[in-house]
């Protein structure tokens, strides 16, 4: 299937309400989607990338289903845990300066 289908077809899904997001959390997304056969596909962002369970995903070359998830949603970003250095500092600052003025 040629790129300019397999984008008609991703918007063809969305708009016939195909696809499902079950869960979209900070690394990982889920969703189904009901291909043209009426079977359903599992797909979504886990471990680091994008992923469909359908034959025409199987070589990674991107597939309809694929395309309208990245539509509606956007891969995870992780944020680093705790206080960022310049956050710290800000912290740091501020409680600095209530002290002072005590």
């Amino acid at each position: 299937m040629t790129r300019d289908l397999v984008e008609r077809k991703a918007a063809r899904l969305l708009a016939d309400g195909k696809l499902t997001v079950l869960e979209v959390t900070g690394d990982r997304i889920r969703a189904t989607c009901v291909g043209d056969s009426g079977k359903t596909w599992h797909l979504g962002w886990w471990k680091g990338r994008w992923g469909c369970q359908c034959p025409s995903n199987a070589f990674r070359r991107g597939c309809a289903h694929e395309l309208a998830l990245k539509r509606v949603v956007n891969e995870p970003v992780r944020e680093p845990a705790g206080l960022t250095a310049e956050r710290f500092r800000a912290e740091q600052d501020h409680a600095n300066r209530v002290r002072e003025s005590a």
